[in-house]
């Protein structure tokens, strides 16, 4: 039974918790398997399969936010569980929350439980465009959730917690960007008023948090990165994500998609643009090392630094002073 990434537990206490667990979301229920999922940075998470009598065994995930997200968040796994019932409730394709438990008495630490959804992670779809289509139409259908859902009052508390975090960034010496020129550029930037309307933010639509069944998406997820507020910065976020994996034209077709299906001002896109290319930069190496666990091999470091120095410069290109006032 894997845990990587839990507060230290010996064996038996790990399989008495989540046998524990299994009582909790089935009384009379019995623990019948348990197994890692992988591939997620910011959360550890395990399948527990639950056998339940005269029915089918129940299938749920357990997730428990990383030592450094609960350090910075201490709330994460209230806030995510929060979020994702709010979505379930309006139909956005997400697991069914099952339980949240903050009171660290079968798990020394907060975690919450989801419905197990069938489906993987494709970060090598045979038509990417198609592929490019329907994730922006998910991003689409998120920003049309209502902000003022009960479940959504922390994040409006919180405020958009992605532009708050490059603000008072420092140059890193060792980056191959030019950060300096990108954080010169943004400064007059940070005081601009958006020209759209705060929607919800999944903050972080990769691939790798896309569920697929059958060429259709079966549910998107891990929403620790949820907040309320611009929606050009999910959008940049995302069509870099786009040209680092799939490249240049996936990303024109993710954005086109996404366009026709929002009314959002784009003048200041170049200046997300920066932010997201800002927040990928540290990051690089991470995702390198991970997308051999999503069967692209191809994808490698060097790779993905080309195509992030690609987008800056491109974003640079199409700065207009005049739409950061």
């Amino acid at each position: 039974m894997s845990r990587t990434n839990v507060p230290p537990l010996n064996d038996a206490e790990w399989k008495r918790a989540l046998c524990g667990l299994a009582l909790c979301l089935e009384p009379g229920g019995a623990l019948r398997r348990t197994w890692p999922l992988l591939g997620g940075l910011s959360a550890h998470m395990t399948v527990l399969e639950i056998a339940r009598p005269g029915e089918a065994d129940l299938r749920a995930v357990l997730r428990i936010p990383s030592q450094p997200l609960l350090a910075r968040h201490p709330g994460a796994a209230g806030d995510e569980f929060r979020t994702v019932q709010a979505l379930f409730r309006t139909g956005v394709r997400v697991p069914e929350p099952l339980l949240l438990d903050e009171s660290r008495t079968l798990l020394p630490v907060p975690y919450l439980v989801l419905d197990y959804v069938e489906g993987k992670p494709d970060c090598d779809p045979p038509d990417r465009h198609a592929y490019e289509r329907q994730r922006a139409e998910q991003l689409a259908r998120i920003h049309t959730v209502d902000t003022s859902e009960p479940e959504l009052a922390t994040l409006r508390r919180r405020g958009h917690a992605f532009a708050s975090g490059l603000r008072d960034r420092t140059v890193d010496p060792t980056s191959r960007l030019d950060e300096s020129r990108i954080i010169e550029t943004l400064q007059p930037f940070w005081a601009a008023k958006s020209r759209n309307i705060p929607v919800l933010l999944h903050g972080d639509l990769w691939p790798g948090n896309l569920l697929w069944t059958d060429g259709t998406v079966a549910a998107v997820l891990d929403w620790e990165d949820a907040s309320l507020g611009e929606p050009l910065a999910d959008l940049a976020i995302c069509r870099l994500d786009s040209l680092l994996i799939f490249g240049r034209q996936a990303m024109e077709t993710f954005t086109d998609r996404y366009l026709s299906l929002s009314q959002v001002n784009t003048e200041q896109l170049p200046y997300w643009d920066l932010c997201a290319a800002l927040r990928a930069a540290p990051s690089i190496g991470d995702w390198a090392a991970a997308f051999p666990l999503f069967d692209r091999p191809d994808i490698t470091e060097e790779r993905l630094r080309a195509a992030l120095e690609e987008f800056t410069e491109a974003a640079l290109g199409r700065i207009d002073p005049r739409t950061a006032g």
